[in-house]
């Protein structure tokens, strides 16, 4: 069976049931692991990323902020998350 990306959408609190699913796909076996792992998760304010993920998950991490925040770098801008998926 080939091997898919997999994306994971959450914002806010949401972010709970996705980190459980990244901790359970770190423990699979690598032959059943997703080719790649992208979690993209949105805020409205910087202070909502209140998690950080660790190389263990193999994860590329894409936060976004609803709101504009001159603290924020906007690497990857502001919006929603669904919105992403289409750039």
């Amino acid at each position: 069976m080939a091997k898919r990306d997999v994306y994971l959408l959450a914002t806010g609190t949401g972010i709970a049931p996705i980190q459980a699913i990244l901790e359970a796909h770190a423990l699979l076996p690598k032959e059943l692991q997703a080719a790649s792992l992208t979690l993209i998760w949105g805020g409205r304010v910087v202070s909502d990323f209140y998690l950080t993920f660790d190389t263990k998950y193999n994860v590329t991490f894409i936060p976004i902020l609803l709101l504009a925040c001159n603290s924020w770098p906007g690497v990857y801008g502001y919006g929603y998350v669904q919105d992403v998926l289409q750039r």
